[in-house]
C-alpha cells in the first residue's frame, strides 16, 4: 500500500496569484485607474488589495483556468510521486471554482486518481475535516497544515503572510519538496 500525500492546489501546484493578476489586467487594464499588479510582490492573501477594480470572482472565471500556469516543475514532480505514493489534491473553494478546478486537474493531470475539493463558500479557509493521520500534508497556508493530523506537514513555498509563521518544514521549490518526501517518506 502506498503512502498517501495530500497536496494543496492553488500556489502549490499551480501559480494561483500570477493566473488571478493576468485575468485581472485582461478584464481591466482598459479602465480607469487600473494599476497592472505584479504577482511577485503581493504578499497578502486577499487579492482584492493588489486588483481593486475587480468586481467578479476571478477565481470563478474561465479565463482563470484557461492559461494556468504550474508552478515551476510541479507537473514533473506530481507525476513522479504518483508512481510511489498516492497523491491526493486537496483545495478548498466555492462551488463555481472547484468544478472547473475538477475539470482542469482531470484535462492536465490525469495521472492524479483522487481529489477532495471543499467548498468554503467564500468563508473559512480549513482542511482539517480531512482525516490525513499517517499521511504527509503538502500546503503553502500555516493554518491549515497546524490544523490537520497529518503526521508530515510541509510548507510549500516562499514566506509569505499566510505562513511566515510556519516553523515545521518547508519546501521552496519542487525539486526541494520532492527531494525531502523519498528521503523521508520514500520507499525504504
Amino acid at each position: 500500500m502506498y503512502m498517501k500525500i495530500f497536496m494543496d492546489f492553488d500556489d502549490t501546484i499551480v501559480n494561483a496569484r500570477k493566473g488571478y493578476c493576468n485575468v485581472y489586467s485582461q478584464l481591466y487594464s482598459g479602465c480607469e485607474n487600473y494599476i497592472h499588479p505584479n504577482w511577485e510582490k503581493i504578499d497578502q492573501w486577499d487579492l482584492r488589495y493588489s486588483c481593486p477594480l475587480a468586481t467578479i470572482d476571478i477565481f470563478e472565471h474561465d479565463l482563470f483556468f484557461y492559461d494556468l500556469d504550474f508552478k515551476d516543475d510541479a507537473y514533473t514532480g506530481l507525476k513522479n510521486l504518483c508512481q510511489d505514493f498516492e497523491v491526493i489534491i486537496c483545495t478548498i473553494g466555492t462551488y463555481k471554482n472547484i468544478s472547473k478546478k475538477a475539470k482542469w486537474i482531470k484535462n492536465k493531470l490525469p495521472f492524479i486518481k483522487q481529489s477532495i475539493f471543499i467548498n468554503n463558500g467564500h468563508n473559512h479557509m480549513n482542511k482539517s475535516i480531512i482525516n490525513m493521520k499517517d499521511s504527509v500534508f503538502v500546503d503553502d497556508v500555516a493554518s491549515n497544515l497546524e490544523s490537520s493530523n497529518a503526521i508530515g506537514k510541509i510548507c510549500f513555498g516562499e514566506k509569505f503572510v499566510w505562513n511566515k509563521d510556519w516553523e515545521g518544514v518547508r519546501c521552496e521549490s519542487w525539486d526541494k519538496l520532492c527531494q525531502y518526501i523519498y528521503l523521508h517518506y520514500g520507499k525504504d
